[in-house]
């Protein structure tokens, strides 16, 4: 057998068999985490179920209690107690039938404390059930209402629960008047609950079972009619039942009727019940077998198409055998020519080192290095084209010795270089430097890029960044760097201003966090200062006043200016901020002057020394019939004659120039 075909066919072998295994495990790996999704969304189910029911259970005794605590009821039902006319049994049962009809309870009995059903809401009371006069006893007995566990008899022939309130005179330290006992269907919320199954089809069921005596009751959402269904325990009831009676856990066995099943317990809290969601276990396992069955079509549909895919393979394998020898060497010497042709027409310098030495340079190499004699240059070794020393110190020839080197371990290397020009100026390079074949022996290709521009911008940038430290950091005004998110940095004058340590805890703030909770107009300075900070983005500036706080929170009033900075990466707000709490105690105090001399009678103002109005109190203003505003920079001669000015100006002068 030709040794292709045969390698051919023992790899189809190997495939099936791979194939195979890898079905057979994926299926088991499947049905194993299919069976552990399964059983934790049982879980949740069972566990969100009896969450559900406790809560219910603690909503119908919160309403008990309010009731219990309500002295108006208890007042009610001693009145009636005392005199039972029609009119007080009549209000007292509109009462018991609101009760029922807004708690949607099957019946509401009025009991003594002995257990005699006084009255019914329905109309028609019955003798209290064991289990019901087993519950009033532990209300009355415990002060406080309680709540029956399932059950279903000759009078109640059906599943319920019952709920007992104590009814107490004197305000609930008075004597025992009796209680109220609520028949709550399981109708109305157990079966429904259990009934709901979210995302579940097909014979998936939750149970509500408990043990009494030597039974185990259960009840069904599923299963109708929904009838209290029983166990005998006194045998042995298998492994479901003894998980139920342990509290909670998974199960994966037969059930209480004997089906298989997986299911999941969760106890509820403050009773004796226990939640059961269970799914038949041919429901459980029927996803993963689809998926195997369609699994295995795929795989026997791979296995025939590997067989096709071999086959074809063997054929192109040996047309392709002689092609290939009959195209290695036309494509060899076409290959050869076509890198002879790109090495020279490159625009990037390029040579080939072997044995230390050039052995082939492009045009734009000898031009770049400034040597127009070809057969020379490749005489020479790297290091003659270089400085005696690199910039970090070591000789030009043992670093370039080094590196030849290191290419055994490392082939592909990427680094920078200082080369010498034939003029003798020095100019950085980035040099890439990869082993390959050269005329069938092992050679260096070097390619490499002259980075004086590259070294500029870099300086350029270096000068630029220290001259920004020097007017960001060193400035006396308090400078932060905001962006959309909060700040990004700031300078040392900003933390004294605000009394911060470091900058770390800083920039941890919010603009609004610097600031009086409101401002003195009364905006909050949370969304005021979002605002501002969004209308600098939009506009590129903004210039306002603002009331900030320190760290110790005192406040201080402050001129912000907001401008935008394109950092490349994005923008960002410059922001400065001034102190000006001592301008603005001078306008306050300017302001009191001007309100201290506006009330006095006579006439006061203030002139320049070229007789120019600059301030005038009241009287002053409703004598000229015009504003500060208007008066200011006006002289005399806008209110008065020209003989009456004359005699203004020389007695100022006089007041000027002899302070008469």
């Amino acid at each position: 057998m030709n040794p292709f075909a045969f390698r051919l066919l023992l790899i189809g072998l190997a495939l099936v068999l791979m194939l195979a295994g890898g079905g057979i495990h994926f299926f088991r790996q499947q049905a194993s985490h299919h069976q552990t999704r399964v059983i934790h969304a049982l879980e949740a189910i069972a566990g969100l179920k009896a969450r559900q029911i406790e809560a219910w259970r603690a909503e119908r005794l919160s309403d008990a209690a309010s009731m219990a605590d309500s002295p108006l009821l208890a007042a009610t039902v001693r009145r009636w107690r005392e005199h039972p006319t029609p009119d007080r049994t009549e209000m007292l049962l509109g009462h018991l039938r609101g009760l029922r009809r807004h708690g949607h309870y099957h019946d509401i009995w009025l009991v003594d404390p002995a257990g005699q059903v006084l009255l019914a809401a329905s109309g028609s009371p019955g003798p209290l059930p064991g289990p019901a006069l087993e519950t009033l006893r532990k209300a009355l007995s415990e002060r406080r209402p309680s709540l029956s566990g399932i059950h279903e008899g000759a009078v109640l022939p059906f599943p319920h629960i019952g709920l007992t309130v104590p009814l107490l005179g004197g305000g609930g330290n008075g004597p025992l008047l009796g209680g109220l006992h609520f028949i709550i269907d399981a109708h109305t919320f157990l079966t429904p609950l259990l009934a709901a199954w979210p995302g579940v089809g097909g014979r998936a069921e939750t149970l509500l079972a408990w043990p009494e005596g030597d039974k185990l009751i259960y009840l069904s959402g599923q299963r109708q009619p929904a009838r209290l269904r029983r166990l005998s325990l006194a045998q042995g009831a298998g492994p479901a039942a003894d998980l139920i009676l342990g509290g909670s856990g998974a199960h994966h066995g037969p059930g209480l009727d004997g089906a298989e099943v997986v299911a999941a317990v969760q106890p509820v809290s403050d009773t004796d019940w226990r939640l059961v969601a269970q799914l038949d276990a041919a429901d459980v396992l029927a996803a993963p077998q689809e998926q195997a069955r369609q699994t295995a079509l795929a795989l026997l549909a791979g296995v025939v198409l590997l067989g096709a895919v071999l086959a074809w393979l063997w054929r192109r394998h040996e047309q392709a055998r002689e092609r290939r020898q009959r195209e290695t060497e036309t494509t060899l010497n076409a290959s050869e020519q076509r890198f002879q042709t790109l090495f020279e027409a490159m625009p990037d310098p390029a040579w080939i080192i072997r044995d230390h030495r050039f052995v082939e340079a492009n045009p734009a190499a000898l031009k770049a290095i400034g040597w127009d004699d070809k057969p020379g240059f490749l005489a020479l070794h790297p290091a003659e084209i270089s400085p005696k020393r690199q910039p970090d110190g070591e000789a030009s020839f043992d670093k370039a010795e080094r590196i030849f080197r290191s290419m055994r371990d490392t082939p592909v290397q990427r680094f920078d270089w200082t080369h010498k020009h034939r003029d003798g100026h020095l100019f950085p390079v980035e040099v890439t430097l990869s082993g390959f074949e050269w005329e069938g022996e092992p050679a260096l290709y070097c390619v490499w890029r002259d980075m004086s521009e590259r070294e500029r911008v870099l300086e350029s940038l270096r000068i630029n960044e220290a001259y920004f430290h020097a007017l960001f950091h060193d400035s006396n005004e308090a400078i932060m760097l905001v962006g959309r998110d909060g700040f990004i940095d700031c300078n040392p004058r900003t933390l004294e201003l605000y009394g911060y340590d470091s900058k770390a805890d800083f920039i941890r703030t919010h603009p609004a966090d610097l600031s009086t909770p409101l401002q003195p107009d009364g905006q909050d300075s949370r969304q005021a200062a979002d605002a501002r900070m969004r209308a600098a983005f939009e506009n590129g500036y903004q210039r306002f006043e603002w009331r900030h706080c320190r760290r110790d929170g005192a406040p201080f009033e402050a001129e912000v200016m907001l401008s935008v900075i394109d950092t490349g990466a994005g923008k960002v707000l410059q922001a400065i901020v001034r102190d000006i709490s001592d301008r603005k105690r001078q306008e306050a105090e300017i302001r009191r002057y001007t309100e201290a001399l506006d009330q006095v009678g006579a006439y006061i103002f203030i002139k320049d020394r070229l007789g120019r109005y600059v301030f005038a109190n009241r009287p002053v203003l409703k004598l000229f019939g015009c504003s500060l505003a208007e008066l200011r920079g006006r002289d005399d001669s806008a209110f008065f004659p020209a003989a009456t000015v004359d005699q203004i100006q020389s007695a100022d002068h006089r007041v000027i120039e002899r302070g008469e």
